[in-house]
């Protein structure tokens, strides 16, 4: 697995639950393929925000733990507690200064208030998360719903040359044919298409005109021979 693939969403059911479990799924078979059964991080980049307000951006990222815990051991409490929630992660402050410097979000600050930020600066707040938790994989949720076009720039330049397993649910056109891996989610399936989207459209037209023939050739065939067999039972 490596590279980020669009996953395009059917009306009428959530697409990122369904998206998280089909990660669950798809992992679970390839690390039992290979002889070995281990658990995956996955991290989620949301759409919806509004549930985080109440929160502080450390709990927003699920930081705020260890973070209390490494800044407690540095002012000198090292605790047994203080020691386990830290889990040997002395890296994470310096992990967050980097990725809040790479989204361009350094004014912000852990303690802060997550309502207090635009929209733009809460989804950059999560992307910044990814190298926080160096998850295996990312979910992203129309990510580029609430940035502007140099935010937008941005991630296209992070999705284009990540390495990183990368599922993105997006109806953003042009974040689409940056991507040459495109998942066609149906009620029945989920298709694979290594092209980008604008590829894809032509190829499905294609596909549902193709299917449209064929199913119009077989109800005439199916009339020709009920008009065959009507004169033998008569």
């Amino acid at each position: 697995l490596g590279g980020a693939a669009a996953f395009l969403k059917v009306g009428g059911f959530e697409a990122v639950d369904f998206l998280c479990n089909l990660c669950h799924i798809y992992l679970c078979r390839l690390l039992a393929a290979s002889g070995e059964v281990s658990c995956y991080r996955a991290y989620l980049v949301p759409q919806h925000l509004g549930q985080y307000d109440d929160m502080t951006v450390a709990d927003a990222l699920q930081i705020t733990g260890k973070y209390q815990a490494l800044k407690a051991i540095l002012a000198g409490d090292a605790s047994m507690e203080n020691i386990s929630l830290l889990d040997d992660d002395w890296t994470l402050e310096e992990r967050v200064m980097a990725s809040f410097g790479k989204w361009g979000i350094s004014h912000i600050k852990l303690e802060s208030s997550f309502a207090t930020l635009s929209g733009g600066e809460k989804t950059k707040v999560f992307l910044a998360g990814i190298d926080i938790h160096t998850p295996s994989v990312i979910l992203m949720d129309e990510p580029t719903n609430h940035l502007d076009m140099e935010s937008r720039e941005m991630l296209y330049d992070y999705l284009c040359s990540s390495n990183d397993t990368i599922l993105v649910v997006s109806h953003d056109r042009a974040l689409l044919n940056k991507l040459n891996h495109i998942l066609h989610m149906t009620r029945s399936d989920v298709k694979y298409y290594p092209m980008c989207y604008d590829d894809f459209e032509h190829l499905y037209e294609q596909e549902c005109e193709n299917r449209m023939n064929e199913l119009d050739f077989k109800q005439r065939e199916l009339a020709k021979t009920k008009r065959v067999a009507r004169p033998i039972t008569e």
